[in-house]
């Protein structure tokens, strides 16, 4: 109900607090991990490794239980990469969590960088077409849901904008 209306951890940490934040940050982590780490252990084929990948961060992003609205889903995907690769994700995405955490801005700046970041490091260690595929595709959801709710937030504003300049009440 305060900040962005996100009930994600950066809104959480800037309107509620760090520790509330992290704890948040944690869970979504392991909502996200969740997913491959149970189709790992029942050995399920690799198209259920991608689809439980994916719903974990659609889940996450339009949540049923939110009236279809939800996070953005960076610290879903962040969970999911850490399964999927354990060696590139923490150097690739840490310092963008650490700075979310300090500065408490645009989750999605620091998430473009550590995105760019991620597929370099895949682009020199070629990992499997499978987890790269995975990656990829959760880097795409993060970011075309982000840019969606920032286009309505900017477009809600703007003719909000102009209707004050006209005149008429908001």
């Amino acid at each position: 109900a305060v900040g962005t209306r996100n009930a994600g951890a950066a809104n959480v940490s800037r309107e509620v607090g760090r520790l509330p934040g992290m704890l948040v940050l944690v869970l979504d982590l392991a909502k996200g991990a969740a997913a491959p780490l149970i189709a790992k252990a029942l050995h399920l084929p690799g198209w259920a490794l991608y689809g439980s990948s994916v719903a974990a961060v659609l889940g996450h992003n339009f949540s049923p239980f939110l009236r279809f609205s939800g996070g953005k889903g960076v610290a879903v995907a962040l969970g999911v990469a850490a399964v999927i690769m354990p060696f590139l994700t923490p150097v690739t995405a840490g310092p963008g969590v650490i700075a979310v955490m300090v500065f408490r801005r645009n989750v999605v700046i620091y998430f473009g960088l550590s995105a760019l970041a991620f597929v370099i490091a895949m682009f020199i260690t070629r990992p499997s077409a499978l987890d790269a595929g995975i990656v990829l595709t959760l880097v795409a959801l993060v970011l075309a849901t982000a840019y969606a709710r920032a286009w309505r937030e900017w477009h809600a504003a703007m003719a909000g904008a102009l209707r004050r300049l006209r005149g008429r009440p908001v």
